[in-house]
């Protein structure tokens, strides 16, 4: 999981807005916020723990708003997401295109970061 500090997002002189963020790995990560319960669920994620995924060029993985498949930002397969794995980190690039940029969530999701 992300938080907004741990992502930096910039213009593009076309309109579009690149946005970098990095997945450090050997720390806890916050999986979610304990919900219900009350208690956070963390996890250390080991380095390369996602090459199995990442480096599968049929692979899609999106980038969305909330696990929600109605809000995607980007897209590994149309060019708009990609990756480095490093041993320290999952390095994460996204292109938010100008028509993504019409909808109010990804508005509203750049305002947040």
């Amino acid at each position: 999981m992300f938080y907004p500090a741990d992502l930096e997002v910039r213009k593009r002189k076309d309109g579009s807005r690149i946005v970098r963020g990095r997945f450090p790995y050997n720390r806890r990560a916050v999986l979610t916020d304990g919900g219900n319960t009350g208690r956070p669920v963390k996890e250390v994620f080991k380095p390369k723990s996602f090459t199995y995924r990442i480096d599968i060029p049929t692979e899609e993985i999106h980038l969305l708003v909330g696990h929600d498949y109605d809000k995607p930002l980007a897209s590994k397969l149309n060019g708009t997401l990609s990756f480095k794995d490093t041993a320290a980190a999952l390095l994460i690039e996204a292109v938010i295109t100008p028509q993504v940029l019409q909808t109010s969530y990804a508005r509203d999701t750049l305002a947040l970061i």
